[in-house]
């Protein structure tokens, strides 16, 4: 009895049928596996670039040495807040936003808080570019 069972299934073409699905199945996992799977890191350039207004201006040993000056300007109240464990407060931020105003840099930030220090500079620089 089975046995006829079975020459049925084979006679009607649902065999034929049922290998394809499974072996499709396989493959597309295969390449799934191999397409998403990679161990190797992708590089990283070394070169910063600034891009503004389309145009590429590549960072040099300048901009770090006068990020390093602007930094020694408020050294000692960052050092100050490191201590005493206060350096992410509303207060260290104005600090040291008033000390960059202070020293005639214009300064905000990042979360908006605090008063721009030196608003008119970049007043002044907008009337110049017609910004």
């Amino acid at each position: 009895m089975l046995w006829k069972k079975i020459k049925k299934f084979w006679k009607t073409g649902l065999a034929e049928r049922n290998k394809i699905l499974p072996l499709f199945v396989m493959i597309s996992i295969v390449t799934l596996m191999m397409a998403g799977c990679s161990n190797e890191l992708q590089e990283v350039s070394e070169i910063r670039e600034t891009v503004l207004d389309n145009e590429v201006y590549p960072s040099s040993e300048d901009d770090f040495d006068d990020a390093e000056s602007i930094a020694a300007v408020y050294r000692d109240i960052y050092d100050e807040t490191v201590e005493t464990n206060t350096l992410g407060s509303l207060e260290t931020l104005r600090r040291i936003v008033a000390r960059l105003g202070e020293n005639d840099y214009v300064a905000v930030d990042s979360e908006n808080q605090v008063d721009m220090a030196g608003a008119e500079q970049v007043i002044e620089f907008c009337k110049a570019v017609d910004c």
